[in-house]
């Protein structure tokens, strides 16, 4: 009896052995468990920061775009006020010699005597003479002034620009327009009194 107790203690002891064993090995497992989702939240953390990158790279290049197009849109806007101004500007500018050319028509036309005409021109003449300086060089205030008139006064009519300034009343229309004629391509090019 002595032996079968014997060996009952030591199957209990290779028991409680085992036992320990498994404990031990439930442990590691139970650690290598956490790792592993210690490992899984790092991998997650790191797809999410690269989902965030991701959009944040959509967010910016959607960002450039816009930008890019406003820019365009800016470009092209600016572009067309440039046209309109140079448009309304070459249109009074022909507007101006049709309406000069039509009037000295009409009064070449209205005309049938020697006597009407010589009167219309004294009398032209004596318009001309009233108010007027003498013919000098034009001054960059004077251009300055034609230019800011011209830009600003729409229908053409030279008499009116001349309003705008005394000193272009004091040109007169003609002179007025002649000088717009001759220098128009420095104004447009803001060079104004070259």
């Amino acid at each position: 009896m002595l032996i079968k107790e014997e060996k009952k203690v030591a199957i209990k002891k290779e028991k409680d052995v085992i036992r320990q064993e498994m404990d031990t090995i439930k442990k590691k497992k139970d650690v290598i468990k956490q790792e592993k989702d210690v490992i899984k939240k790092k991998n997650s953390i790191k797809k999410k920061k690269d989902v965030i990158k991701q959009e944040k790279d959509v967010i910016k290049k959607e960002k450039d775009v816009i930008i890019k197009q406003e820019k365009d849109v800016i470009k092209q806007e600016k572009d067309m006020v440039i046209k309109q101004e140079k448009g309304v500007i070459i249109k009074q500018e022909k507007d101006v010699v049709i309406k000069q050319e039509e009037n000295e028509d009409s009064f070449e036309f209205n005309s049938s005597t020697e006597e009407s005409t010589n009167k219309k021109r004294k009398k032209s003449s004596n318009k001309k003479s009233l108010n007027k300086r003498p013919k000098s060089f034009w001054t960059k205030e004077e251009d300055q002034a034609l230019f800011d008139a011209v830009t600003s006064f729409v229908n053409g009519r030279w008499k009116d620009v001349c309003s705008k300034d005394p000193s272009l009343t004091e040109r007169g229309p003609r002179m007025v327009y002649q000088r717009w004629n001759t220098k128009s391509k420095y104004f447009l090019g803001a060079n104004v009194g070259k």
